[in-house]
């Protein structure tokens, strides 16, 4: 199983950064991100200025099921955290 790596620094969840890469074409000039929701079990690509700014990497010590965001993102209940 793959481990989580990265954390949304909002809405929490679990991502692993895959790679980055130039952006070409259109985006030439920009890193891209590229990382796997594991949570969706999708991959997806965003800039590495989004990527710096929304996700954070997974501390030692995060709760594993909010990733320190404070509330269960699952169930979406922020008046009830999951313990963080």
């Amino acid at each position: 199983m793959t481990q989580p790596t990265h954390t949304h620094r909002e809405s929490g969840g679990k991502f692993n950064e895959v790679a980055q890469h130039q952006g070409t074409g259109p985006l030439e000039g920009q890193w891209l991100v590229i990382y796997q929701d594991l949570d969706k079990e999708i991959q997806s690509a965003t800039t590495q200025a989004d990527w710096l700014a929304n996700w954070r990497e997974v501390d030692p010590d995060d709760c594993t099921i909010c990733m320190g965001t404070g509330h269960d993102h699952i169930k979406g209940n922020k008046a009830n955290p999951c313990g963080h």
